[in-house]
């Protein structure tokens, strides 16, 4: 879940630890998507990383690479070092406030380790920024959180007949000169798209950390993101990254569509609140609109899709093989018993799976 080719082959993260700290501490998994927290190694003997299990120091610690600017918000050096070390993350993993980098060169003390001015769990880790952001124009933040979260893969969110209102002027409306083409095809994604990419318009990922306008200068030239220490902002709305309004800004004689929706802030719409993913997702009616990150997550962890998406990769660990029609009762009662009481447990996730005939049959 924490990379875009879907694969275990990658190292220990902060996404990857954040969801390992979520299930050893009971807490609600809804939180992935808007906790101001994340999990890191303890350092110092002296802090209790579990208060209630541990109860005299020396406390189990890692003594690994732990600045936040240098081996956390610019590299993955704390996690290397942590898989490297082969240690116990059962035993070290802390929960800690989540930060981003004031890479403003005004800064007083220079590069710092600010609080994170819209936090949303793993949604503003450095792993999901450093794999969605990067470049482009945004859009793959929403279309893998839609297939991470609540497993659902952009083609199956796309609306031929949702409104076509947010579609950005990057996006050609006459496509090989053909507007039904756009029509049929193009619109049913982008009008889900570009109605929730508005959430991330204040972050890219370049030079090896997220950036927020906020804590960034401007620069001249978004191609030079992957270099400074800045990032380019949008000529009219500087509280937006550049390349959501790239084409209509460098050149508006240019722009694909004029009339195309800018983003000025990052406000958001749901517009997956009618036709098949009024069914699909069943977001509640109250959450048709939102401001940022964290809303947006709160509102992927508000749809019953979320508990049913998590049942179905635990099944898949578990069971060692992806979930079919005749595993629809266990993965609903499972999810169900999920989202029982908004706990969102994930042992008890697990542990519902595991016990099911559709595994021990199989084990057996």
């Amino acid at each position: 879940m924490s990379n875009r080719a879907e694969t275990i082959n990658v190292p220990l993260n902060d996404f990857t630890a954040t969801f390992m700290g979520i299930a050893r501490d009971n807490l609600p998994a809804t939180e992935a998507l808007t906790g101001n927290y994340f999990y890191m190694a303890n350092r110092d003997p002296n802090v209790n990383p579990r208060p209630g299990v541990y109860t005299s120091a020396p406390f189990p610690s890692a003594p690994v690479p732990g600045r936040f600017v240098e081996d956390i918000l610019r590299s993955n050096n704390h996690y290397d070092s942590l898989e490297t070390g082969r240690y116990d993350l059962n035993a070290v993993l802390i929960k800690t406030k989540q930060k981003v980098l004031n890479a403003k060169a005004a800064s007083a003390g220079g590069l710092q380790a600010v609080d994170m001015p819209d936090p949303a769990g793993v949604l503003t880790s450095r792993q999901w920024l450093k794999e969605h952001a990067f470049a482009g124009t945004n859009r793959r933040l929403v279309e893998f959180s839609l297939r991470e979260f609540l497993c659902t893969p952009i083609e199956m969110a796309a609306d031929a007949g949702g409104a076509d209102d947010v579609v950005g002027p990057d996006i050609d409306r006459l496509p090989g000169g053909d507007n039904s083409k756009y029509m049929s095809n193009c619109r049913s994604c982008h009008t889900i798209l570009d109605s929730f990419r508005p959430a991330y318009s204040e972050w890219t990922f370049g030079n090896n950390f997220p950036k927020h306008v906020n804590f960034t200068d401007d620069i001249a030239d978004d191609d030079d993101e992957d270099v400074e220490m800045g990032m380019k902002k949008d000529d009219r709305y500087p509280a937006v990254s550049f390349k959501y309004n790239k084409e209509a800004d460098k050149d508006p004689t240019k722009v694909i569509y004029p009339d195309g929706r800018r983003t000025v802030d990052s406000k958001w719409v749901n517009h997956a609140l009618t036709g098949s993913n009024k069914v699909n997702f069943q977001f509640p009616d109250d959450r048709a609109a939102g401001t940022g990150v964290n809303s947006f997550g709160a509102l992927l962890a508000s749809s019953p899709k979320f508990s049913k998406c998590m049942a179905e990769r635990a099944f898949r660990q578990v069971c060692k093989r992806d979930a079919g029609s005749t595993d629809a009762a266990l993965i609903n009662s499972a999810a169900l018993k999920f989202s029982n009481n908004k706990s969102y447990n994930l042992k008890v996730l697990f542990q519902n799976i595991v016990v099911g005939d559709q595994c021990l049959g199989e084990a057996n």
